[in-house]
């Protein structure tokens, strides 16, 4: 899930959770609101996305308070 640099492409987590392209819509939204780029060909260094990140993401993504 890991590119040759050792970071997670933007495509990858929107694969991981979009089936439609609503959902994916829902996914790029939440990743933009959580600080993470959205661009098609960017990617995400784990190292900076820490649990507080995801957890955020996931709220986010799940649209509840």
């Amino acid at each position: 899930m890991t590119d040759r640099e050792g970071k997670v492409p933007v495509k990858n987590v929107v694969k991981l959770f979009a089936q439609n392209k609503e959902d994916k819509k829902r996914v790029e939204k939440a990743l933009e609101l959580c600080g993470v780029s959205t661009g098609k060909n960017e990617t995400i260094n784990p190292e900076k996305f820490t649990f507080g990140h995801f957890l955020n993401f996931y709220r986010y993504l799940c649209g509840r308070e």
